[in-house]
């Protein structure tokens, strides 16, 4: 029940609403409520506020509806701030208590680990009055990365999950870059790794899989001909004359915890947009209408499926299509460069053997020819993987320019290698 609603002086207006976590059962998805006694908006019977605010202070618990991701990241019993400005009615009809929304953009600060929210809190639980305290910035200028114990969440984050290195794992990744795939992927947002070839798109997202321990699907669109057969199946006839229909491995790997690798995203058509739409929005649904009647409608994407796309964008990449705005909204944009100088050097010498000052002379090449990439005068950089083969050779006793023409030369054409040619003779 409520106390009735009534309008409040400005020293009881709140600044801060206290939610809770709690386990109802499913301890997955923990549900959340208003902490009690507290005063709550009074709302119209259309969900809007009174033009002159009035508050409800409950002796009971108020449900929260918030997004998923936020309550599994939470965990079940941890008590929480939030702007109530920033917290919309879900719904109300004048007749029963209102229920509140809380989008998974807002602002959730967990009050344990926080030194002035716990003095708020506590100022709360003895006033019944949630007030800011002095000092304290406003609960939406920044989001606190703080876990429930305190902890920084990246940290965490990297000391399960550590940076992949060259020498321990054949892969460089930026260390901020890492983390910045790490916390998306801890968030279940859909990931787009973009960047020039050869800059490890591909082997980023199978180690991906493999450090975490999911099967490492891959789905190569740069040929795909006809996406519904593709992603969902397609119907044949039998040895018998029936018809059979033969299942994609999609619809499979999305139900089961797996790293799915969307590879050259920007080549696909608009049939497998139309597709994945529902797939990688907030629904994670995937509609199989042409199915037979033996087949679900539609299959849920499982909790711990990672959506992992790769693109090479730009107009020097002949055979790919602008991303639809509507899917690139369910992506978050990650780049990847080509590794450091000194980083890619240590590593040549590392790995072959090979002498400083020839080590040196492979990557100041190599990064020339990616730079003439950029510049689109040759049609192809040379990747790690191609510095690699040239340090190889120059150790096992060929000269620097034999190894260039034996390990580089034949995946060009005979006017690139003119241009080639002239790199060279620079260094």
């Amino acid at each position: 029940m409520f106390i009735q609603s009534t309008s409040i002086s400005e020293e009881l207006y709140p600044e801060i609403l206290f939610i809770e976590t709690f386990d109802d059962g499913d301890k997955s998805y923990p549900r959340m409520r208003v902490i009690n006694n507290q005063y709550i908006p009074d709302l119209d019977v259309d969900g809007k506020p009174k033009s002159i605010p009035r508050f409800f202070r409950s002796d009971e618990s108020l449900l929260v509806s918030c997004d998923k991701k936020i309550r599994m990241n939470l965990g079940p019993n941890v008590i929480c701030a939030v702007n109530p400005n920033s917290v919309k009615l879900l719904g109300a009809d004048g007749s029963r208590k209102p229920s509140y929304y809380i989008h998974k953009e807002v602002f959730v600060e967990v009050v344990k680990g926080n030194e002035k929210l716990e003095k708020a809190y506590a100022h709360f639980r003895k006033t019944g009055i949630a007030k800011v305290p002095n000092g304290l910035d406003s609960l939406s200028k920044e989001i606190s990365r703080k876990s429930v114990n305190g902890t920084n969440k990246l940290q965490s984050l990297i000391a399960k999950y550590p940076c992949p290195t060259l020498l321990q794992d054949g892969l460089y990744v930026n260390e901020n870059t890492w983390k910045e795939i790490l916390l998306n992927i801890s968030l279940s947002e859909n990931i787009l790794l973009f960047g020039p070839t050869g800059t490890a798109k591909t082997l980023l997202s199978k180690y991906i899989g493999k450090v975490m321990d999911r099967e490492f699907i891959k789905l190569d669109f740069g040929g795909i001909k006809n996406g519904v057969s593709h992603l969902i199946g397609e119907h044949r006839i039998g040895e018998n004359g029936t018809s059979v229909f033969d299942l994609a491995v999609f619809p499979l790997a999305i139900q089961r915890p797996s790293t799915i690798l969307l590879d050259e995203l920007n080549r696909a058509g608009d049939d497998v947009m139309n597709i994945l739409l529902p797939v990688l929005d907030s629904d994670r649904t995937l509609r199989m209408d042409m199915a037979p009647s033996n087949l679900p409608r539609e299959i849920r994407v499982h909790d711990q499926v990672t959506f992992i796309a790769t693109a090479n964008i730009g107009s020097r990449y002949t055979g790919t299509n602008q991303i639809d705005g509507a899917i690139e909204d369910r992506f978050k944009f990650i780049e990847l460069d080509y590794m450091p100088q000194d980083v890619e050097c240590a590593y040549l010498v590392a790995t072959t053997g090979i002498a400083e000052k020839g080590a040196k002379a492979i990557v100041m090449f190599a990064n020339a020819i990616r730079k003439a990439f950029q510049d689109s005068i040759l049609s192809k950089p040379i990747s790690a993987r191609g510095t690699h083969r040239i340090a190889t050779y120059v150790e096992a006793g060929f000269s620097l320019k034999e190894a260039f023409s034996l390990a580089i030369y034949p995946h060009y054409d005979s006017d690139e290698r003119e241009r080639l040619n002239a790199i060279l003779s620079a260094f």
